[in-house]
């Protein structure tokens, strides 16, 4: 008689189901159905959850954004402000009219040149012949007496003319005289200039309530580029 032999694994001992789980659901299959339904609700409710955080959180992120970037805007827009040159279109001085309404003209130049400088500048004969809004146009006349050896006019009435031009400018632009001192003066030579008067046109670049700034050229009558070139920073006392 043959003897069947089971393997091994057929005789392992199975699990047993946890007490009362198949009777539970053997007696009542609705049980079962409505386990499945809550655990699906459930479900749902944790992603319709999850979802409105999602969307809450991104809301809130928008807003955020949005606050970050008007506040960046405000700051971009307050730094300009600050930046800007205290004077933008050369306004007069606190408590006065603009240039336009006072109309400082070259009669009131040529007398800030009288009156305010020292006898030795004066001597250079120098004649203001156009102010504008922060700009003057002043000649310098040509004299044996300014010529250094070798008959070109000297750097150092050049240099004086520049400086001289500043003070007028800068007068056009507060539309009155004030005292005011230079603090920095510098000046390149291109060519020699000799036998002509001089040209000598001063601009106000910017004008604050301390100190200004102005580009200076000198140029020769006849000439079309011109021979020397300087820029200068005043402290404004007044």
């Amino acid at each position: 008689m043959r003897r069947w032999i089971l393997p091994r694994w057929s005789r392992l001992p199975q699990p047993l189901p946890h007490r009362g789980q198949h009777r539970l659901f053997e007696d009542n299959p609705a049980a079962e159905d409505n386990a499945t339904a809550e655990n699906s609700t459930a479900a749902a409710n944790s992603t319709a959850a999850e979802d409105n955080t999602t969307t809450e959180n991104s809301t809130a992120a928008e807003d955020n954004t949005t606050a970050a970037n008007s506040t960046t805007a405000e700051d971009n827009t307050a730094l300009k402000d600050d930046t800007a040159p205290a004077v933008e279109r050369f306004d007069a001085a606190p408590g006065t009219r603009t240039l336009c309404d006072v109309g400082f003209t070259v009669e009131d130049a040529n007398g800030v040149l009288a009156d305010n400088f020292a006898p030795w500048v004066r001597d250079l004969g120098l004649v203001v012949e156009h102010v504008e809004p922060g700009q003057a146009t002043l000649r310098l006349p040509w004299s044996d007496r300014l010529a250094r050896e070798g008959g070109a006019m000297s750097g150092q009435a050049l240099m004086a003319a520049a400086d001289t031009a500043t003070v007028i400018a800068i007068s056009a632009a507060r539309a009155a005289f004030v005292p005011m001192t230079t603090v920095q003066l510098g000046a390149t030579f291109q060519r020699p200039i000799a036998g002509v008067d001089v040209q000598v046109f001063a601009k106000v670049t910017k004008l604050g309530r301390t100190l200004a700034f102005a580009d200076i050229t000198l140029t020769p009558d006849g000439a079309s580029a011109p021979a020397a070139q300087a820029h200068t920073v005043y402290a404004l006392l007044g």
